[in-house]
């Protein structure tokens, strides 16, 4: 019985020595001085997207089709300027 006692006493050891170890990582903090401009592109790229959608559905399939297809400018400046880090 203390074998068996000794194995679970050491599998609980190990398993708070690899959790004490190997902790998550902090989340990276992904604020640069264009931070509220992105958001700002983000906000414009939603709403162009939900238009879009919209006039879509309601028999307006062309247009809607253009303001989709226009809504992903503001989103590909928003990515190269996180990708840039700017």
């Amino acid at each position: 019985m203390t074998d068996k006692l000794n194995t679970e006493e050491e599998k609980s050891q190990l398993w708070q020595n690899y959790h004490r170890h190997h902790k998550a990582p902090e989340p990276i903090e992904d604020k640069g001085r264009t931070y509220v401009l992105r958001q700002w592109l983000n906000v414009i790229f939603i709403a162009m997207a939900i238009a879009g959608l919209i006039l879509y559905f309601n028999n307006m399939r062309e247009t809607g089709t253009y303001l989709m297809i226009g809504s992903c400018v503001p989103k590909f400046i928003e990515l190269s300027l996180r990708i840039m880090k700017i």
